[in-house]
């Protein structure tokens, strides 16, 4: 193996350190630049992680029905555990003791694009799924255009439903007047507003699914509506791949809205005091409010 470069390299000679980022375990894009790299906090790290694969401890999925089957295996705090993981990594930067982290890949894609079910802890971490950069490749510019992203919040709204009606509208208002509405000073509040007019599918379910609390296991519970055409009993769905495939046949089966703010974790399954609680979370942060251990909070609630 070529040589890498390590941390105290990069300090005092950074072209040096440029000249050894060989053997790259992925490639990050940031603006015009690429970067190839691999240090020895990754190294290790991918080691452990292709010795776990041999021994049998980690399965990649590389398909929709591996996806399925692993997603079964998974406990409700395994995915709660790793979706937290990844999504306070991916959002952009990290200090740590040896050196800092940063990815370019949405939470949503780097959680479907490789999985792990049946994981031993003490024998390989999510952290493969990122790449380490030493801190000679920091850039202050790079760490404020993250720093700049705006939320990205969505809402799988049905335009029939009175809830979902009454949240779209209090997602706009938010964004074209002074939140919270009727105050004087209040500015509008700044994020991506995403209209979707379906239910989510399996793999975004399992995602909100994470965002509640552990003990909140049963996905029916959550997602499925009283309506007089939605399944009871023995007849609801107990899989996401299940809910996903009935919302498209019968969306008066869903509860409605969803609303999810995917950078921080949050997410409101047909309640709007949900909804309110999400935007309260970026009124705090506009204006100074949330300690930095308070940023991310997964939180969830439904009706």
């Amino acid at each position: 193996m070529e040589a890498v470069a390590s941390a105290s390299e990069c300090q005092n000679e950074p072209t040096e350190c440029k000249r050894k980022m060989l053997n790259p375990i992925e490639e990050q894009e940031f603006g015009e630049m690429d970067f190839r790299f691999e240090n020895d906090d990754a190294i290790v790290e991918k080691v452990r992680y292709e010795e776990a694969v041999k021994a049998g401890k980690i399965v990649e999925i590389e398909s929709d029905e591996e996806e399925e089957e692993a997603e079964d295996k998974m406990s409700n705090l395994d995915r709660r555990d790793a979706s937290l993981e990844l999504t306070r990594q991916l959002r952009g930067f990290k200090a740590s003791a040896s050196g800092s982290t940063c990815t370019r890949q949405s939470p949503r894609k780097l959680f479907k694009r490789r999985r792990a079910a049946g994981f031993n802890r003490s024998y390989v971490t999510w952290s493969h799924l990122v790449t380490k950069i030493t801190p000679c490749f920091f850039q202050p510019a790079m760490f404020n255009s993250f720093k700049r992203r705006l939320p990205e919040i969505s809402i799988f709204h049905h335009p029939s439903s009175p809830p979902s009606t009454k949240a779209l509208n209090l997602l706009r208002s938010s964004l074209s007047g002074p939140y919270p509405p009727g105050s004087a000073k209040g500015q509008p509040l700044h994020f991506n507003l995403e209209v979707v007019e379906s239910a989510p599918n399996s793999d975004q379910l399992g995602t909100i699914m994470s965002y509640f609390p552990s003990k909140v296991t049963n996905p029916s519970m959550v997602f499925l509506s009283a309506h007089p055409t939605a399944p009871s009993g023995a007849e609801k769905p107990s899989t996401l791949k299940g809910i996903a495939e009935l919302a498209a046949k019968n969306p008066n089966a869903i509860k409605w809205p969803i609303v999810v703010d995917w950078n921080d974790g949050q997410a409101s399954v047909g309640d709007v005091e949900g909804v309110k609680q999400i935007l309260e979370t970026l009124r705090k942060r506009r204006d100074g409010e949330l300690k930095e251990e308070e940023v991310y909070q997964p939180k969830g609630w439904f009706s």
